[in-house]
C-alpha cells in the first residue's frame, strides 16, 4: 500500500499527465480512461437492448450472457450493421440527395 503523502504525489502526477494530454472527464478526480470504459459499456448495452427487439434476436439482450457470449453478440452486432453506416460526409450527402 502506498503512504497517504505517496498516493498524493502519485493522483497528482496522474491529473498533471492526464490535463497535459489534454484528456477530458466529467469530474476533475475522474479517470479518463475508467470513464471511457464505462462509456463504451453504456454505449454496448443500448446496442444489445437494441438489437434484442428484432425478431430471433431477444437472447442477445440478456443480463446472463457470459463476457464472452456478449462479447461475440456485440462483434456479431457491429458486422450486421457495418453495411448500412458510412462516414458523416456520405450520410449528409446521402440525405440532401433523398
Amino acid at each position: 500500500m502506498l503512504e497517504e503523502a505517496d498516493f498524493a504525489i502519485y493522483l497528482k502526477q496522474c491529473f498533471e499527465a492526464r490535463d497535459a494530454a489534454k484528456l477530458k472527464v466529467s469530474a476533475p478526480d475522474n479517470c479518463p480512461l475508467l470513464e471511457s470504459e464505462t462509456t463504451r459499456m453504456q454505449a454496448e448495452n443500448l446496442l444489445l437492448e437494441a438489437m434484442a427487439e428484432l425478431p430471433n434476436l431477444a437472447a442477445i439482450g440478456g443480463a446472463w450472457l457470459t463476457l464472452e457470449a456478449r462479447k461475440r453478440a456485440i462483434d456479431l452486432t457491429l458486422n450486421m450493421m457495418a453495411p448500412f453506416c458510412a462516414d458523416a460526409d456520405v450520410i449528409i450527402k446521402r440525405l440532401m440527395a433523398a
